[in-house]
């Protein structure tokens, strides 16, 4: 999971960018089972705008994800209008 706050001069264009790369992503690794992209929606606490969450099947599809070129040029955009990140890992039990 990765909560994401956008830099003042993001663009809805850059945000769309950001996400459609993620959605490529999860049909382009294996075991990369999931995508979803949540608006934060709380009055009280607008720090972080959005959140991503990544369902991997295994750590190795994690790390492939990591290593792919698309993911790559995620984080070259991400250095441009991301803010700040807080990234959680989890297991469902």
């Amino acid at each position: 999971m990765i909560m994401i706050r956008w830099k003042d001069n993001a663009t809805p264009v850059d945000v769309r960018a950001a996400r459609d790369l993620w959605i490529g992503l999860s049909q382009k690794v294996n075991g990369f089972d999931n995508f979803s992209w949540l608006v934060n929606t709380h009055a009280g606490n607008s720090y972080y705008q959005h959140v991503a969450i990544l369902d991997f099947t295994s750590a190795q599809a994690r790390d492939e994800y990591e290593q792919h070129e698309d993911h790559i040029r995620l984080m070259e955009l991400g250095n441009n209008v991301v803010e700040a990140v807080s990234e959680v890992d989890y297991v469902v039990k």
